[in-house]
Order: C-alpha cells, then structure tokens, then sequence
C-alpha cells in the first residue's frame, strides 16, 4: 500500500443521493482536511489556501467540477454518483 498522500474528490451531481453519501464520507477524514461548498465553491477555497493547508486536504465535497484535481499538490481520485435521467429529471422537477 502507497503512503502517498490522496485526495477524493466527490462531485455531489443534484439528485444523487450525494448529501447522504457526504454524511458517510466526512466522519471518515479528520474536519482540517476536508472542504465542502459551503459559503464558496471548493475551486474557490482551495485557490485561496495556501499551499501547506491545500497539501493537508483530504476529501473535497460538493458541487464542484471536474478539474479540481489541478489545485491539490498529489493525486486524487473522483467518485460520482449517477442516475437514471428519467427519474433523476423527475425528482428535481418535484423538488423545484
């Protein structure tokens, strides 16, 4: 097993069950070394953290896009969820 140091990055997609999957993910890495969307996006967080506290992050949730990957120091790796469009469409039609 590598000790190198990763980073998951969870693209919450809306309707996805991503807020529950979040609620499993974060009791698994320590509060300093995880970012979410609230109050900025976590391209935007993550732009303005220096480079020691970027280093320590490993879990970025939210709705964020593809690409973040470019502003952590190591590697990562995406998890996302998707659904079936149909109903997918349908639920955020009910939610709305």
């Amino acid at each position: 097993m590598s000790s190198e140091l990763h980073t998951l990055i969870h693209i919450h997609i809306p309707k996805t069950a991503g807020r529950s999957l979040n609620t499993i993910l974060r009791p698994l890495y320590p509060k300093h070394a995880q970012i979410d969307a609230t109050g900025a996006t976590p391209e935007q967080k993550l732009q303005n953290m220096d480079a020691a506290a970027r280093a320590r992050i490993q879990l970025v949730a939210g709705h964020c896009c593809y690409g973040v990957h470019r502003l952590l120091p190591h590697a990562a790796h995406y998890l996302v969820i998707l659904r079936d469009p149909g109903p997918r469409i349908f639920s955020l039609y009910n939610y709305i």
